[in-house]
C-alpha cells in the first residue's frame, strides 16, 4: 500500500510566480520554489537558497538592515557569522543582478537596498 507521499515523491513541485513591484523600469517576477527571478519577462536568474532568502527581503524595495539580513539568512548561526560573510553573499547576488540592470547598494551604517542601475552607467 502506498501513501500519498509516495505517489507525489517523483512529481515536480508546482511553482507559482509572484509579481513584485517594479524596480526602476524592470518588471520582476519571483519563483519561491525554484529560487528564481524573472526580469522583464525575458531573463531568469537562479539563486542559492541563502542568496534567495536575502534577495526576497531586498525585493520589497526598502532598505534592509544588515542585522536583520544576518538574522533572517543565517538564523541562530547569525551571532557567529561575521558581517564579512554577509558582504560576500551580497556581492554574489549583486554579480548575478548586474547583467539585468539591477544592483544592491550598501547604505552606510544601515544595511542594503536593491535598485536599478541608471542606464547612463550601464
Amino acid at each position: 500500500m502506498h501513501n500519498n507521499r509516495d505517489k507525489n515523491k517523483n512529481r515536480p513541485i508546482a511553482s507559482k510566480l509572484v509579481i513584485r513591484p517594479s524596480i526602476g523600469s524592470h518588471h520582476i517576477l519571483r519563483d519561491d520554489v525554484q529560487h528564481l527571478l524573472i526580469i522583464d519577462h525575458e531573463c531568469s536568474i537562479r539563486f542559492s537558497e541563502m542568496q534567495y532568502c536575502a534577495l526576497r527581503l531586498l525585493l520589497a524595495g526598502d532598505a534592509v538592515a544588515e542585522e536583520y539580513l544576518l538574522q533572517e539568512v543565517y538564523g541562530e548561526a547569525a551571532t557567529m557569522i561575521g558581517h564579512q560573510t554577509l558582504d560576500q553573499l551580497i556581492r554574489k547576488i549583486r554579480n548575478k543582478l548586474r547583467a539585468v540592470g539591477l544592483t544592491i547598494l550598501p547604505i552606510e551604517q544601515s544595511g542594503y537596498i536593491l535598485v536599478a542601475i541608471p542606464e547612463s552607467v550601464m
